[in-house]
């Protein structure tokens, strides 16, 4: 048993390293200038045992954005008032605009992009949003709001932040209708 322990214990950690290594690297580099052998050097293990936690530097980024996006959003399903829970959402957005403007300068949006969506999606699929749309219509509806929740954010933080959170999510608010 302790030995499994400390297998674990050491997984966590080589997957720490190379997470690190990449933002790191990502500090002076965009993500298409950077090469696993980059990572795998400056985190001082081998390509074979970065392969081994990871299949590409994208899945490195989604895993350490996941565990962001469900401390920040995982509590906001237990929100029952919709209001309250976009105002919560914005707070959330708000403690990940440094990884959102890092991902601008790094040219791997469109991975927070995906990652945010889907977490958004999730979301809004266990919420009762009081909408009467159901089956495929509410699939539809809950993909286009996340996506434009996502971009509204995005533009705002790209625009230089110029409305306030306030202002940002009243505006979400109202799209959902």
């Amino acid at each position: 048993m302790a030995a499994t322990q400390r297998a674990q214990e050491i997984n966590l950690l080589t997957k720490q390293w190379i997470t690190d290594a990449l933002f790191d690297l990502l500090n002076d580099h965009p993500l298409d200038k950077i090469s696993v052998s980059q990572v795998s050097q400056k985190a001082g293990i081998s390509r074979t045992v970065f392969y081994n936690h990871f299949d590409s530097l994208t899945a490195v980024i989604e895993a350490d954005y996941q565990k962001k996006l469900d401390r920040y959003f995982d509590p906001l399903t237990a929100q029952p008032d919709f209001k309250k829970r976009q105002g919560q959402l914005a707070q959330a957005f708000l403690q990940l605009v440094p990884d959102l403007k890092r991902s601008i300068a790094g040219n791997y949006t469109e991975t927070l992009r995906s990652v945010t969506i889907k977490k958004l999606e999730d979301l809004y699929e266990h919420s009762n949003l009081g909408i009467t749309y159901r089956g495929q219509q509410r699939h539809y509806w809950i993909q286009f709001i996340a996506a434009g929740v996502f971009q509204i954010w995005l533009t705002w933080i790209e625009n230089g932040q110029k409305e306030s959170v306030a202002q940002i999510t009243v505006w979400i608010v109202a799209f959902h209708g």
